[in-house]
Protein backbone atom coordinates (compact mmCIF):
# COMPACT_ATOMS: atom_id res chain seq x y z
CA UNK A 1 0.00 0.00 0.00
CA UNK A 2 2.75 2.26 0.82
CA UNK A 3 4.49 1.63 -2.27
CA UNK A 4 1.58 2.70 -4.43
CA UNK A 5 0.74 5.87 -2.25
CA UNK A 6 4.47 7.18 -2.94
CA UNK A 7 4.36 6.16 -6.76
CA UNK A 8 1.28 8.07 -6.86
CA UNK A 9 2.82 11.46 -5.44
CA UNK A 10 5.49 11.05 -8.11
CA UNK A 11 3.38 10.01 -11.11
CA UNK A 12 0.13 11.86 -10.85
CA UNK A 13 -0.98 15.97 -11.07
CA UNK A 14 -0.43 17.96 -8.84
CA UNK A 15 -3.14 19.79 -7.90
CA UNK A 16 -1.61 23.20 -7.09
CA UNK A 17 -0.49 24.14 -10.61
CA UNK A 18 -2.88 25.56 -12.89
CA UNK A 19 -3.41 27.32 -16.34
CA UNK A 20 -2.50 26.29 -19.72
CA UNK A 21 0.10 23.37 -18.91
CA UNK A 22 -0.12 20.71 -17.32
CA UNK A 23 2.08 20.12 -14.58
CA UNK A 24 4.56 17.77 -16.14
CA UNK A 25 4.92 20.73 -18.29
CA UNK A 26 6.55 22.12 -15.23
CA UNK A 27 10.26 21.17 -13.95
CA UNK A 28 9.52 18.70 -11.64
CA UNK A 29 13.06 18.00 -10.58
CA UNK A 30 16.66 18.95 -11.01
CA UNK A 31 19.78 17.16 -12.26
CA UNK A 32 23.01 17.71 -9.42
CA UNK A 33 25.83 20.12 -10.39
CA UNK A 34 29.01 20.57 -9.78
CA UNK A 35 30.75 23.62 -11.16
CA UNK A 36 34.76 24.14 -11.53
CA UNK A 37 36.78 27.54 -11.24
CA UNK A 38 40.22 27.35 -13.70
CA UNK A 39 42.06 30.15 -14.28
CA UNK A 40 41.51 30.11 -17.97
CA UNK A 41 37.54 28.58 -17.96
CA UNK A 42 34.79 27.65 -15.68
CA UNK A 43 33.78 23.87 -15.60
CA UNK A 44 30.42 22.79 -15.40
CA UNK A 45 29.27 19.17 -15.06
CA UNK A 46 25.91 18.17 -14.93
CA UNK A 47 24.61 14.38 -13.77
CA UNK A 48 22.20 13.32 -16.73
CA UNK A 49 22.34 9.84 -16.82
CA UNK A 50 20.39 7.88 -18.85
CA UNK A 51 19.87 10.35 -21.75
CA UNK A 52 19.91 11.01 -25.23
CA UNK A 53 21.98 14.79 -25.67
CA UNK A 54 19.27 15.60 -28.28
CA UNK A 55 16.91 15.60 -25.43
CA UNK A 56 19.27 18.25 -23.43
CA UNK A 57 18.83 21.92 -24.29
CA UNK A 58 21.66 24.33 -23.48
CA UNK A 59 21.22 28.10 -23.47
CA UNK A 60 23.71 30.95 -21.93
CA UNK A 61 22.20 33.71 -21.35
CA UNK A 62 23.16 36.80 -18.64
CA UNK A 63 25.62 35.34 -16.98
CA UNK A 64 23.78 32.03 -16.43
CA UNK A 65 23.82 28.88 -17.64
CA UNK A 66 20.41 27.55 -18.41
CA UNK A 67 20.23 23.46 -19.01
CA UNK A 68 16.38 21.61 -19.27
CA UNK A 69 15.40 18.72 -20.99
CA UNK A 70 13.28 15.68 -20.56
CA UNK A 71 14.52 12.47 -18.98
CA UNK A 72 12.02 9.53 -20.13
CA UNK A 73 11.13 6.93 -18.31
CA UNK A 74 12.73 3.51 -19.53
CA UNK A 75 9.42 0.81 -21.10
CA UNK A 76 8.29 -1.20 -18.35
CA UNK A 77 6.59 -4.84 -18.79
CA UNK A 78 2.85 -4.28 -18.86
CA UNK A 79 2.16 -6.57 -15.50
CA UNK A 80 4.95 -4.55 -13.59
CA UNK A 81 4.02 -2.84 -10.23
CA UNK A 82 5.78 -0.08 -8.46
CA UNK A 83 7.52 -1.30 -5.19
CA UNK A 84 9.88 1.77 -4.99
CA UNK A 85 10.25 4.62 -7.43
CA UNK A 86 13.62 7.00 -6.72
CA UNK A 87 14.63 7.85 -10.04
CA UNK A 88 13.48 11.20 -11.52
CA UNK A 89 11.79 11.27 -14.94
CA UNK A 90 9.97 13.98 -16.89
CA UNK A 91 10.73 17.52 -17.27
CA UNK A 92 14.37 19.09 -15.71
CA UNK A 93 15.68 22.86 -15.63
CA UNK A 94 18.39 23.93 -13.63
CA UNK A 95 19.70 27.44 -13.81
CA UNK A 96 23.44 27.88 -12.52
CA UNK A 97 24.95 31.14 -12.31
CA UNK A 98 28.21 31.76 -14.06
CA UNK A 99 30.56 34.21 -12.56
CA UNK A 100 30.60 37.86 -14.29
CA UNK A 101 34.16 37.18 -16.25
CA UNK A 102 32.63 34.26 -18.21
CA UNK A 103 32.77 34.70 -21.82
CA UNK A 104 29.91 32.95 -24.20
CA UNK A 105 31.83 32.82 -27.26
CA UNK A 106 33.97 29.34 -27.29
CA UNK A 107 31.55 27.48 -24.97
CA UNK A 108 31.84 24.12 -25.23
CA UNK A 109 29.64 20.90 -24.40
CA UNK A 110 30.26 17.45 -24.27
CA UNK A 111 28.41 14.94 -23.03
CA UNK A 112 29.80 11.15 -21.66
CA UNK A 113 28.93 8.54 -19.03
CA UNK A 114 25.57 10.81 -18.48
CA UNK A 115 27.76 13.57 -17.27
CA UNK A 116 26.90 16.78 -19.58
CA UNK A 117 30.51 18.63 -19.42
CA UNK A 118 30.15 22.30 -19.87
CA UNK A 119 33.50 24.72 -20.83
CA UNK A 120 32.87 28.10 -20.40
CA UNK A 121 35.88 30.43 -21.26
CA UNK A 122 37.07 33.32 -18.85
CA UNK A 123 37.83 36.70 -20.35
CA UNK A 124 40.99 37.55 -20.17
CA UNK A 125 41.60 40.86 -18.14
CA UNK A 126 42.78 43.54 -19.23
CA UNK A 127 44.77 45.80 -16.57
CA UNK A 128 42.86 48.98 -15.66
CA UNK A 129 43.94 51.95 -18.19
CA UNK A 130 44.71 55.37 -17.03
CA UNK A 131 42.99 58.08 -18.14
CA UNK A 132 43.87 61.43 -18.21
CA UNK A 133 42.06 64.49 -16.72
CA UNK A 134 41.87 67.78 -19.22
CA UNK A 135 41.92 71.05 -17.41
CA UNK A 136 40.29 73.91 -18.93
CA UNK A 137 43.21 76.52 -17.73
Amino acid sequence: MASRIRTHVYISPLSSFSGAFSPLDSALWQPRVDVYEMSDAFLVQIEAPGMNPDDIQLHFDSGRLIVEGVRTRPPLPSQARAALVEMNHGPFRRVVPIPIDAHENGIKANYENGILSVLVPRQTQNPPRRVPIQSEK
